[in-house]
């Protein structure tokens, strides 16, 4: 019996993800918001869209230099990601969040960030550790 609850859950869970994912569309790059497109022409101005998906909560745009950009529906960024050995541009990075990571680890370049309410989460390249930053870009905590 236990067994069948278990999966019909797992049956269930499945279903609920693939409706989820049916929100996702690809849209032309044109569709991006034009503050979106400027932040990529400023920051990855060798790199060109691949690919750019459209959801509920925003866009997630696939470059060619293994770089994937997540924006909200407002063109904000939200999330920058390279490949697992790709390093990310630091010019719309604040400065106080790359000077820590400059004076703390030397060296090692920044593979991904995302921004949300409580501040920043960064992943470094070459060191299997993230650092939470808060709204201001101060240091809060190593997340291992």
């Amino acid at each position: 019996m236990r067994k069948l609850i278990f999966g019909m859950g797992m049956l269930l869970l499945g279903a609920s993800t693939f409706v989820a994912c049916e929100d996702d569309k690809i849209v032309e790059p044109t569709a991006l918001p034009t503050n979106a497109n400027t932040f990529i022409a400023t920051n990855f101005p060798d790199a060109t869209i691949v690919r750019v998906e459209q959801d509920n909560q925003g866009y997630s745009v696939d470059l060619s230099n293994r770089i994937d950009v997540e924006f909200n529906n407002a063109g904000e960024w939200v999330e920058v990601d390279g490949e697992d050995d790709v390093a990310i541009p630091v010019g719309f990075i604040p400065k106080v969040i790359v000077d820590y990571i400059d004076l703390n680890y030397a060296n090692i370049q920044i593979n991904g960030i995302e921004k949300n309410n409580q501040g920043y989460e960064v992943d470094l390249l070459t060191v299997d550790t993230d650092l939470i930053f808060d709204q201001e870009g101060k240091f809060v905590r190593v997340d291992l």
